[in-house]
């Protein structure tokens, strides 16, 4: 999970943000609200990348936190094809050598070493939709915090020094 504060901007709601997005990004990608709990909308180039973005105010920030998002499918083709896989070579003869809760434990093992290979497949693409939503939010000027209110924190701050 990525973060990018930029600065103090109450203004600043999640529609706003994801309609600045969407005028940015209106040609590459897909840009729409989402109903994964904890993100206001989701950046997507296909069914399989994407990466979800959450606009937060708290203690005077104003920032982003945006993750790639996994997708539902690949976990679940990924299931078929090594339920696949293991039925193809064989569970009966596993099941005979290592015996029952050995062959239940090596089909565990081999889901778990294919999802982890399978989501560093996914999700390496994602990367570069990650570093699109990060360069946008770090250089679009309706982000940036106006120069009247830059001045200012830095005055008080000065000030109690």
């Amino acid at each position: 999970m990525a973060k990018v504060i930029i600065g103090h901007r109450p203004e600043l709601t999640a529609e706003i943000a994801r309609k600045v997005f969407e005028s940015h990004f209106h040609d590459k990608y897909d840009i729409y609200k989402t109903k994964m709990p904890g993100y206001d909308f989701v950046v997507k180039k296909s069914a399989w990348r994407g990466v979800s973005v959450k606009l937060n105010q708290k203690r005077g920030q104003t920032y982003f936190l945006f993750r790639v998002i996994p997708s539902v499918m690949a976990p679940f083709t990924l299931f078929l094809v090594l339920v696949g896989v293991w039925a193809g070579l064989g569970l009966q003869a596993l099941d005979r050598v290592v015996g029952g809760a050995g062959a239940f434990i090596g089909f565990l093992l081999w889901v778990a070493l294919g999802s982890w290979l399978l989501s560093l497949a996914f999700s390496r693409p994602s990367r570069k939709i990650e570093n699109d939503v990060k360069a946008l939010i770090e250089n679009v000027e309706d982000f940036k915090q106006p120069a009247t209110a830059q001045v200012g924190a830095i005055d008080t701050e000065t000030e109690r020094k």
